[in-house]
């Protein structure tokens, strides 16, 4: 375009070029140094718009280009639609942990005092056994074996019969666990102590038992 404003400048003169109106030979130049440039007639454009001038000392000319039309429906871009985005992943609740619950501790009993032995009672006090039956034992005058009872009184008031027999002379007369006490055949004649001890005690009590070896005689008159 700037060539062709040159040749025109020097008088350039082909068709579809730009002519420079001039009156008496002279381009016509403003009081700014401008000069007003026309479309050519044969290129059937439209007069173009006023330009910047040359400049009378430097001999430049300026042109001012015509705006060229866009399409705007093709220069207008596409929006772009947002990425949808990615639900996060919803993690499960924690599970909430109970604390067990603290065990009541079982108080510890209180151990009740052991009752022991505060009496001991011997019944009969005394006995007699014959040791010299003639035809056997506990005949009618010749009774050899007897029982004692005992009463052991605790300190809780109750009572028991366990008790530990002995024979001050098992030789001549015996005492069983249940108290019966025998008179031997062998036995010589005076007394035994028959002794009834608490058991776990030493408390006690006695029977005195007699021994008689006499015998009796039947007499038949005719």
């Amino acid at each position: 375009m700037a060539a062709c404003l040159l040749a025109l400048a020097m008088g350039c003169d082909e068709p579809g070029s730009v002519r420079i109106r001039s009156q008496g030979g002279r381009a016509p130049v403003d009081a700014s140094g401008s000069i007003d440039v026309f479309a050519s007639p044969a290129t059937g454009s439209a007069t173009g718009s006023p330009v910047p001038s040359a400049s009378p000392s430097s001999g430049s000319v300026g042109v001012t280009p015509t705006p060229i039309a866009t399409d705007s429906a093709a220069t207008q871009s596409t929006p772009v639609p947002d990425p949808t985005p990615t639900p996060l992943r919803t993690l499960p609740p924690e599970p909430v942990i109970t604390p067990s619950p603290t065990p009541t501790p079982t108080p510890t009993p209180t151990p009740q005092p052991t009752a022991f032995p505060t009496s001991v009672k011997v019944a009969p006090k005394t006995g007699e056994l014959n040791a010299k039956a003639p035809t056997g034992t506990n005949l009618p005058g010749f009774v050899s074996t007897m029982k004692l009872s005992v009463v052991v009184t605790l300190s809780d008031a109750a009572t028991t019969s366990v008790v530990d027999w002995t024979s001050s002379d098992p030789l001549r007369v015996t005492v069983g666990s249940d108290g019966t006490v025998t008179a031997l055949a062998s036995a010589s004649p005076g007394d035994v102590t028959i002794t009834a001890t608490a058991k776990g005690s030493s408390l006690s009590d006695k029977a005195t038992i007699t021994i008689t070896t006499k015998g009796r005689l039947d007499v038949t008159v005719e």
